[in-house]
């Protein structure tokens, strides 16, 4: 017990890697395999599948807005426990919805658990938890939604075949009820409540970030709000999630579309989750040595040239090229943000700024799939989207070139 107790900090890690790679499982592949069984069951279109799912995003983002007021009132154990019953609820709706309006009232319950239980609670209960190594265990429990997409994606697939998508939802509400005891058993919200101390306290993950201690500790929530900079960062995050969305929640049935069987496209899809897994890892790491700044901008040039070049070509090479770099640039979606806060912001206002700007992630999931999928419903193709967004991409990159500088002139000022 004693031993248990001394590396209690790598035991709350690991429980959360296992909550993200179930939730990831789910979520990575709810549009992609799902998308094309429930909608030739269920007789509706596409883009009237990605209406519904849009209701999940509207709840996710409405979650995610206000999780720093709900994980501060209520604390991370119960706000898991509590959103995670709500997910496996909203999951057996969705295996006996009958039609859109049920599939949507699932769809929504599932959302609801997405801004504490995957976006913006993980990264603050790391934080209370380790004061070193942040980017590192940041980037190993995000790989674990990779990996859950690559090991669930062959798991849904083989049970949609076999006996129907219903029966998947079933067994996801059956694992996260699993999962819901687990979490309510190891999980605290900080080290203090065990008697022990955060991992690496007083150390800090990257010599160029500000310490709490030094004379300026970052901008307080309220001077954040004052920053024009921080609005034209809630945009850019939005647009940056918008553009990964557009592409990773439509990969299986463009691939579809385009000719490829189901075999080859969950392959792909299987494929691209795995590779995201060893991105979100390494940024994770890389992030610790050269900021969240640069690898934000890493990840915006690599979701650019891949949504040009699904635009572009259609052969076997160039979607496995445009794959990897897919695998790139969706760490924008969940890791990014909780690097670049503290790299930009500092630490005063971080808790509230980070689930603002995760909410941005949520609203593009409601809105991405919807728009695409109501191009390829007009136009039989995603490939004209897919060039579209890849502009904006490109934009986005001078776009954050220009917050990074008025960050930059912003500090000067309140250090002065």
């Amino acid at each position: 017990m004693a031993a248990i107790k001394k590396n209690y900090h790598w035991l709350i890690a690991a429980v959360l890697l296992l909550q993200l790679f179930l939730i990831g499982g789910i979520y990575n592949n709810l549009s992609n395999l799902f998308l094309l069984p429930v909608t030739e069951s269920l007789q509706i279109s596409r883009s009237s599948f990605s209406l519904a799912v849009s209701v999940k995003g509207l709840c996710a983002f409405i979650s995610t807005f206000f999780s720093g007021a709900l994980l501060h009132r209520f604390g991370y154990r119960k706000m898991v426990t509590f959103l995670m019953i709500t997910n496996a609820i909203g999951l057996l709706i969705m295996a006996t919805s009958k039609d859109l309006v049920t599939l949507a009232i699932g769809l929504g319950l599932l959302g609801l658990g997405d801004g504490i239980c995957l976006s913006a609670g993980p990264p603050r209960l790391v934080r209370h938890w380790f004061h070193k190594h942040q980017g590192l265990v940041l980037g190993c429990i995000s790989a674990a939604t990779g990996l859950g997409g690559s090991a669930l994606c062959f798991l849904f697939s083989g049970i949609i075949e076999s006996s129907g998508w219903q029966s998947a939802f079933v067994v996801s509400a059956v694992l996260f009820s699993v999962m819901t005891v687990l979490l309510f058993v190891v999980v605290r919200n900080q080290p203090e409540e065990l008697g022990l101390k955060p991992y690496g306290e007083g150390q800090y993950a990257h010599k160029k970030q500000e310490s709490p201690t030094r004379k300026w500790s970052g901008f307080s929530w309220e001077q954040l709000l004052r920053r024009p900079a921080f609005y034209l960062l809630l945009l850019g995050s939005f647009l940056a999630c918008f553009c990964t969305y557009a592409l990773s929640q439509t990969v299986v049935p463009h691939l579809r579309s385009i000719g490829y069987s189901n075999a080859q496209a969950v392959s792909v899809q299987s494929v691209l989750m795995l590779v995201l897994a060893g991105t979100k890892l390494g940024f994770g790491a890389l992030s610790d040595r050269i900021g969240g700044k640069r690898i934000t901008m890493l990840c915006l040039g690599s979701m650019a040239c891949s949504l040009g070049i699904m635009a572009i070509w259609q052969n076997i090479y160039a979607v496995w090229v445009s794959v990897i770099l897919l695998a790139c640039g969706l760490p924008l979606t969940m890791l990014t943000v909780p690097l670049l806060v503290p790299d930009l912001f500092g630490y005063r206002g971080q808790t509230m700024a980070v689930g603002v700007l995760m909410s941005t992630a949520s609203l593009a999931s409601m809105t991405a799939p919807a728009i695409t999928n109501a191009v390829y419903d007009k136009l039989g193709t995603y490939r004209p989207m897919f060039a579209v967004v890849a502009m904006v991409a490109v934009g986005l990159m001078a776009l954050y070139g220009v917050i990074y500088l008025m960050v930059s002139r912003d500090k000067k000022k309140l250090c002065v």
